[in-house]
């Protein structure tokens, strides 16, 4: 998604979800490429 800040992707992905869980995350750069989670479940951790 582009053009749209944190808060209106979590609206949006709160209002499309349904029934389904969502993650949401960010893609950083340190050391490297990596994701950091925002918001959301994360369907591999411990709050599945």
């Amino acid at each position: 998604m582009r053009g749209a800040d944190v808060h209106e992707v979590i609206e949006w992905a709160e209002r499309e979800r349904g029934e389904r869980t969502y993650t949401l995350y960010v893609c950083v750069r340190a050391e490297g490429l990596g994701l950091v989670r925002l918001a959301g479940t994360d369907p591999t951790g411990r709050d599945a």
